[in-house]
């Protein structure tokens, strides 16, 4: 008797071939590599190329495990709309692909339209598993069009390779130009050599900001407007006038500079309650007050939702452990030929009062690790926007002093035209992301 070719085995090897096919066909060319022997559920891997830095294509080495499952009378396909489908998986599959050490994508083959669909299946937590818990497939947002060339873009976040050289690509960076700087450093011989004791006699609306250098009292602020200061703290007919142009093109004078415009960033930043930690040398967020446990901030997100926000301050509580986390930041100073720079570099603090930050390394560690791990382009660059936009309250530049001859004010992002690309991770640039809900930060030490 003849051997019996069932109709799921022919549909299941259309749905290989098409996905072959659709990887033969991807620019750039995708290698896929079948398993032909002991599938416990997976039925093959992908590997991209890229062209390198001489324009010749080759293997990256970033993989990814494939899972195909094929219908031709939609015995896969649940729940069916216009937009959606839901797939449910048996309980061994969802456990296997939980605990594979390499990222899965369940690809579905629909024979009745001859699409292809596509999702990264997401790990889920083994302690609340159910069987049958559907995936959801959204027919524009996971289809696999041949020739659309997407699949890098898809599933970016699921590789560490992140440059192509197939494109060209503008670049926002975290690097911010100031486009307005007092034209003078004053200097003065002072009557009082203990900053401490000038900070005790006179309010903060009675001094400008200053800076100890060299037994010299610095500050970009012409001292008539500080009367006080100027009658009983500074010998007046000591001041010397430096040109901020002229210190800036010297080494050894720039730091003079840098240090008072940290000073004065400081104070902008103490406005807006973030506080400043030395320990590890970055700016975060406080609470606005005892009373509350987390800090909520809303800012220009340039688009068309008016509500963004973002949570700045969170009190996280696991068994007898408990914290704060705090949205923080970094600054740094680049001065070069084009001009005088600040960098912003997004960080976490995390805290044990809302003040002073945990000591335990082990803690700190596993607590960042965490959340950065998760962290791709996009996300970096809305936290970068997410500090700029609300220092400078929405508006394009970021204004440090407006005091008149002696306006501070930073410009908007750098941008640089490169010969690569560095691929987003298929969202919204501003669509918040889920690791700032409190309720994906319940299994924070669960990771």
């Amino acid at each position: 008797m003849s051997k019996i070719i069932s109709e799921s085995h022919i549909t299941g090897d259309k749905g290989v071939a098409a996905f072959h096919s659709y990887c033969a066909n991807h620019s750039p060319f995708i290698l896929w590599r079948p398993e032909t022997v002991n599938d416990f559920g997976i039925d093959g891997e992908v590997e991209l190329t890229a062209k390198n830095s001489n324009g010749k294509l080759e293997a990256t080495g970033d993989i990814l495990k494939i899972q195909i499952k094929s219908t031709t009378k939609g015995s896969y396909i649940h729940k069916e709309s216009d937009t959606s489908f839901e797939f449910k998986p048996r309980e061994e599959d969802v456990e296997y692909w939980n605990k594979h050490k390499l990222d899965v994508v369940l690809v579905i083959f629909d024979d009745r339209t001859n699409k292809l669909y596509g999702k990264k299946i997401l790990k889920i937590d083994e302690g609340f598993f159910k069987k049958n818990i559907p995936i959801v497939i959204g027919k524009d947002e996971n289809i696999l069009t041949m020739g659309k060339n997407d699949f890098l873009e898809k599933y970016s976040e699921s590789f560490k390779q992140r440059v192509n050289h197939n494109i060209k690509e503008k670049l926002s960076s975290n690097i911010f130009k100031f486009t307005k700087l007092p034209k003078f450093i004053y200097q003065f011989e002072s009557k009082i050599s203990n900053p401490k004791e000038i900070f005790e006699k006179l309010e903060n609306t009675e001094r400008p900001v200053f800076l100890f250098h060299s037994k010299k009292l610095h500050t970009f602020f012409n001292p008539n407007g500080f009367p006080r200061f100027r009658d009983e703290i500074i010998d007046y007919s000591s001041k010397k006038e430096l040109s901020v142009r002229e210190l800036l093109k010297n080494k050894d004078d720039r730091r003079i500079v840098s240090e008072l415009m940290n000073l004065e960033f400081k104070q902008l930043c103490f406005n807006e309650k973030i506080a400043f930690n030395k320990q590890y040398d970055r700016y975060f967020f406080l609470v606005k007050s005892k009373t509350f446990n987390s800090r909520i901030e809303y800012y220009d997100s340039k688009s068309k939702r008016k509500d963004t926000h973002r949570t700045v301050v969170a009190f996280k509580e696991y068994k007898a452990r408990s914290f704060y986390r705090h949205f923080a930041f970094e600054t740094k100073y680049i001065i070069n030929d084009e001009g005088f720079f600040m960098v912003i570099n997004p960080q976490y603090l995390f805290t044990n009062d809302g003040f002073n930050p945990l000591q335990d390394k082990a803690e700190i560690t596993k607590l960042t690790n965490y959340l950065t791990s998760k962290e791709r382009n996009q996300q970096v660059l809305n936290h970068v926007h997410f500090v700029f936009s609300f220092l400078a309250r929405g508006n394009q530049k970021l204004i440090i002093s407006a005091i008149e001859g002696s306006e501070i004010e930073l410009s908007s992002y750098q941008f640089f035209n490169v010969d690569f690309g560095i691929p987003l991770d298929n969202k919204e640039v501003d669509k918040p992301v889920s690791h700032y809900d409190s309720s994906a930060q319940q299994n924070m030490f669960e990771s």
